[in-house]
C-alpha cells in the first residue's frame, strides 16, 4: 500500500510526529471508511511498537480490531493480523508465555499470512521452542524468520535477532552470540528501531556479565545508559501524545464550525420557510377574496342573465301591435264604437274592423268584450 510505504519511510527517517499526525487525521476524518481507519490504527500500532511505547501500540491494535469488525474486511484476515501482532508485542515486552498462549490460535491463520506475517509466525514458533529448551529447532525457526524478513527489509528484523542472541546466550555460544549481536545492531541502526537496539545492548551486556566478561558488560551498560538517556522514550511518548491531541482538537474545532454552519443553515431555512408561509398565506387570502368577488360577479351575471332571459321570453310571448292598433285598442277600452273610433282617427269603419280582427288574433281573444 502507498500509505504503508509512506509511513515506513517516515519511521526510518525518525519523523514519527509527521507519521502519527497523518494517521491520526485519517482516523478522525469524517469521510474515512472503516477499512481505511482500521489500516491507519494498525500502522499507528506499528509506529508505537517501533518506538517502544507498547501501551499505545496495544491500544491502537485494539482499535484496529474494532474498526475492522465494522468494515467489509474478511474476518480471517484481520483476526489473524490482530492475534499475530498481539503476540509480537508480548515478545517485545519479554512476556513470552503470553505470546505462546496465542500461538495455537495463530496457527489457524498461518497458511493465509503474507511473507512478513509468516516470518513473524515462524519467529513465534521459535520462541515456543526456546521456552521448551528445544534450541536446535528454535534456531532453525528464528533463522528462517530472519531470511524472510531480510527479503522485505522489515523493521522486525532487530526483534528476531535479539531473540536469536538470547538463544545463543542460553546455550553459551559466544561466537554466534557476538555475530548475532553485531548483525542485529546493524539492522536496528539501519532501520532506526532504537527500542530494539537498546534491548540488544541489554541482552549482550547481561550475557557478558554471565560469562564473567565484566569489562565488556560495563561498557555496553554505559552505552545503553548514554543512548537511552539521549533517546528519552518518555519525552518521545509525550511528543506523540501532544501531536495526537493537536489533531484531535483541530478535529473538534472543525466539527464545531460545521455544527455552527448547520445551525445557521437551519435558522436560515426556518426563516425562509416562515417567509414563504407568510407569502403563501397572503396569496391565499388574496385568492380567496378574488374568488369570493368572482363568485359574486358570477352570481350577478347569472341573475342578470336569468332576468334578461325571462324578459326576452316575456317579450316573445307578448304580442307586438302597431301604433294604429294601439290607438284603436285604447279607444275600445274607453268604450268607443267603431264609428266613433273611425271619426276620431279619420279612417273608415272597415279599416277599424280590419285592425280589430288583427288585434283579436294577436291577443288571442274572441271579441270586443274581452278587451273591456
Amino acid at each position: 500500500m502507498k500509505l504503508e510505504r509512506e509511513i515506513i519511510d517516515l519511521g526510518r527517517q525518525e519523523n514519527y510526529d509527521e507519521a502519527i499526525e497523518k494517521l491520526q487525521r485519517l482516523v478522525l476524518g469524517p469521510k474515512t471508511s472503516p477499512e481505511a481507519k482500521a489500516e491507519a490504527y494498525f500502522l499507528k500500532h506499528e509506529i508505537y511498537s517501533k518506538i517502544g511505547i507498547y501501551t499505545e501500540a496495544e491500544s491502537n491494535l485494539t482499535w484496529f480490531l474494532q474498526q475492522a469488525e465494522r468494515s467489509n474486511l474478511p474476518v480471517k484476515e484481520y483476526e489473524g493480523r490482530y492475534l499475530l501482532s498481539t503476540a509480537i508485542l508480548y515478545c517485545k515486552k519479554l512476556a513470552y508465555q503470553k505470546a505462546i498462549e496465542k500461538l495455537e490460535l495463530i496457527r489457524n491463520y498461518s497458511t493465509d499470512y503474507e511473507p512478513t506475517q509468516y516470518a513473524l509466525y515462524l519467529f513465534l514458533e521459535g520462541i515456543q521452542k526456546m521456552e521448551e529448551k528445544d534450541y536446535v529447532r528454535a534456531e532453525i525457526d528464528l533463522k528462517a524468520s530472519i531470511e524472510l524478513l531480510k527479503q522485505e527489509l522489515s523493521d522486525y528484523l532487530p526483534t528476531v535477532y535479539k531473540e536469536l542472541l538470547r538463544l545463543y546466550a542460553e546455550v553459551n555460544d559466544l561466537d554466534k552470540a557476538e555475530e548475532t549481536y553485531e548483525e542485529g545492531l546493524h539492522y536496528g541502526q539501519l532501520l532506526k528501531v532504537q527500542s530494539e537496539v537498546f534491548q540488544l545492548y541489554r541482552f549482550m551486556a547481561d550475557y557478558y556479565q554471565k560469562i564473567g566478561r565484566n569489562k565488556e558488560s560495563l561498557a555496553l551498560a554505559e552505552t545503553l545508559l548514554v543512548k537511552g538517556t539521549a533517546y528519552n522514550i518518555p519525552h518521545v511518548s509525550s511528543r506523540m501524545y501532544f501531536v495526537e491531541q493537536k489533531v484531535l482538537q483541530e478535529s473538534k474545532d472543525q466539527q464545531q464550525v460545521q455544527t455552527k454552519r448547520i445551525q445557521y443553515l437551519l435558522f436560515f431555512s426556518v426563516c425562509l420557510f416562515c417567509l414563504l408561509l407568510g407569502i403563501s398565506y397572503k396569496a391565499y387570502k388574496k385568492n380567496r377574496s378574488n374568488k369570493e368577488l368572482i363568485e359574486q360577479e358570477n352570481q350577478e351575471l347569472k341573475t342578470n342573465y336569468t332576468s334578461l332571459k325571462e324578459e326576452k321570453k316575456k317579450q316573445e310571448e307578448e304580442p307586438v301591435l302597431s301604433e294604429r292598433q294601439n290607438d284603436i285598442l285604447k279607444l275600445v277600452k274607453q268604450g268607443k264604437t267603431n264609428k266613433e273610433i273611425a271619426t276620431i282617427l279619420c279612417i273608415s269603419q272597415n279599416t277599424v274592423k280590419y285592425h280589430l280582427k288583427i288585434i283579436y288574433d294577436l291577443l288571442k281573444i274572441n271579441g270586443r268584450s274581452d278587451l273591456l
